[in-house]
């Protein structure tokens, strides 16, 4: 499987909505808004033309810069990001961070008899 590297093909306002659309190695293309991107305000997106149209692309394709905005990303990180993508350590976290009744039981359960048992020597 190739690495992830991306190259912009256009950032086009689309029915009064800026879009970023990203050809990724192999023709995929990966198309959202730019007010999805983290650091960008509703400020920035009332700029002129010419300073939000100001993308580049750095790091060999990893990622997205708009330097009159100081604005920037990694492809690798923020397209799983905006395609609702999780790893799988991802969703444990967020299951261990549940508070259920069945969890708290068994950590009583648990305490009662003197917590976690110790680790035996190897």
């Amino acid at each position: 499987m190739k690495s992830m590297r991306a190259r912009v093909v256009s950032v086009e306002r689309q029915a009064s909505i800026l879009m970023l659309n990203i050809q990724l190695v192999g023709s995929s293309v990966v198309a959202f808004p730019l007010s999805r991107i983290g650091g960008f305000t509703a400020s920035h997106l009332r700029l002129p033309p010419e300073a939000v149209f100001d993308v580049r692309i750095e790091d060999r394709g990893g990622s997205i810069a708009w330097p009159r905005l100081d604005i920037n990303f990694s492809v690798a990180e923020m397209i799983p990001y905006l395609l609702g993508i999780t790893t799988s350590s991802d969703s444990a976290r967020r299951a261990g961070s549940v508070i259920s009744e069945a969890k708290s039981a068994a950590a009583r359960s648990n305490g009662a008899r003197g917590g976690r048992p110790r680790k035996g020597i190897i």
